[in-house]
């Protein structure tokens, strides 16, 4: 039988009710993290967010006596932290290994490793120097692997200007790896790899 969500709220938000809290964590955990996952893509980084997403409802519980529809509630602020844990967090390592694994055909020698992985820092650091709205839409499409449609509806903007931060996101990173290659030998690994990587981010 499921809980009366109103009166759970009350006892949490008046009385300071940890008993209440439970039920209400427990009715809800399993929804919000099939939710945060969708963006998040991992388990551990879902349980994160919606951890994150409790602490805080129990540090503002006074406002539950506010809140109308509390189901929906706790999904907006789901949706928010979930995003906000996109932007803050370094690149994920699933584009890191994902790239990795293209190169490894190349990466046969010490030399050739050292360089690839300094490609791959000089990618990450174009990623986190971008503006917030791109680096939040290029990790959304890029590294959790959603469609233009569905980030342009999860951030409220249209579909071409998720495709215009997209191109501006790349075009950042070619700028970087350029830079990169101008000081190597002209014939080294690095513009091998870097052009790889490149259509890779294209796909």
């Amino acid at each position: 039988m499921a809980p009366n969500i109103r009166k759970l709220a009350e006892r949490i938000a008046r009385q300071d009710d940890e008993k209440a809290f439970r039920q209400l964590f427990e009715h809800f955990y399993p929804g919000l993290n099939d939710f945060a996952f969708y963006f998040v893509k991992t388990k551990a980084n879902a349980e994160e967010v919606v951890t994150d997403v409790f602490v805080k409802v129990w540090q503002n519980r006074k406002k539950l006596t506010s809140i109308v529809n509390v189901k929906a509630y706790l999904f907006t602020i789901t949706k928010r932290e979930a995003l906000n844990y996109i932007r803050n967090n370094k690149l994920n390592e699933r584009l890191f290994i994902q790239i990795d694994d293209q190169m490894k055909f190349i990466s046969k020698n010490p030399e050739h490793e050292y360089l690839t992985n300094e490609l791959l820092l000089i990618i990450s650091n174009s990623i986190n120097n971008l503006p917030e709205k791109c680096r939040l839409v290029f990790r959304l499409v890029k590294e959790n692997g959603l469609k233009y449609k569905e980030v342009a509806s999860m951030l409220d903007i249209t579909e071409k200007a998720v495709e215009m931060h997209i191109s501006k996101a790349l075009k950042r990173i070619k700028r970087s790896l350029d830079t990169y290659q101008d000081k190597k030998d002209p014939v080294n690994i690095p513009k091998i790899v870097a052009r790889l990587i490149l259509l890779f981010l294209l796909v």
